[in-house]
């Protein structure tokens, strides 16, 4: 598995942050790792673990779009 670096627009130049598989399986659910820590799930399958993690992250870009807008 190759390491992606990611950047947000609001990060400081010198700032990395790597990208790791957020989606996991705990005793037969599935759930999603925000980056704040936090598990959210369960799910019963993981696409759809993996939809609302999509969601949350569509979510999240659309507030930061609004924000800098304002």
């Amino acid at each position: 598995m190759e390491e992606r670096v990611v950047q947000r627009n609001t990060d400081p130049p010198a700032t990395v942050h790597f990208h790791a598989e957020r989606i996991h399986r705990t005793n037969g659910f599935w759930y999603y790792l925000t980056r704040e820590g936090a598990n959210v799930g369960p799910f019963r399958t993981k696409d759809s673990a993996k939809k609302h993690l999509d969601e949350f992250l569509g979510s999240g870009e659309q507030l930061a779009t609004k924000q800098s807008t304002q």
